[in-house]
């Protein structure tokens, strides 16, 4: 998913249309790609199971609009930072370089983000998807994806409707 734009760009090939066809085929996939798993784990459940078959399409279709919603303020975010630095190209404000660390400070950092090895992204859905294929998991995965998104993408979105409300307080002079 991350290479296209990337060499679109290396190339100097990239393009409005290119960047509009990228956000769109990537909620088509994320949802091709999470009903076809949540169907079927829908026609692999037996029919006495403690969670009806149906509750795993309900599940994926949460995870998709969770995630699609988290996207859609991800990119009203940016494009209002490059609305008001004048144009350009924007940057999302919780994608910074890295400071300089040294080795303790390295190991601490990771460790702290080893959590986001659970964290399940649209391009982290295929792996984890084929995983689950693989393993016979698709229903664990949907209980997952529909108990784990839904307070992350709230929270997503809370953070950065902080950060938007921000943009429209005036600046403080002193």
């Amino acid at each position: 998913d991350a290479a296209d734009g990337a060499l679109a760009r290396y190339r100097g090939h990239g393009s409005y249309f290119g960047r509009f066809y990228d956000k769109v085929s990537d909620r088509l996939v994320t949802l091709t790609l999470v009903l076809s798993l949540s169907a079927r784990a829908y026609v692999s459940t037996p029919p006495d199971a403690a969670w009806p078959g149906v509750v795993y399409v309900l599940l994926a279709l949460v995870y998709v609009a969770c995630m699609s919603a988290c996207s859609v303020a991800k990119w009203v975010e940016l494009s209002l930072h490059s609305e008001i630095g004048g144009g350009g190209k924007a940057q999302d404000p919780g994608e910074v370089a890295a400071p300089e660390r040294g080795a303790g400070e390295w190991v601490l950092f990771l460790g702290k983000r080893l959590k986001h090895v659970f964290v399940v992204t649209e391009m982290d859905l295929p792996l984890w998807g084929s995983i689950a294929l693989i393993g016979g998991w698709e229903s664990w995965l949907f209980i997952y994806l529909g108990f784990y998104a839904l307070p992350y993408s709230l929270g997503a979105i809370g953070v950065r409707g902080r950060r938007i409300r921000a943009l429209d307080r005036p600046p403080v002079t002193g």
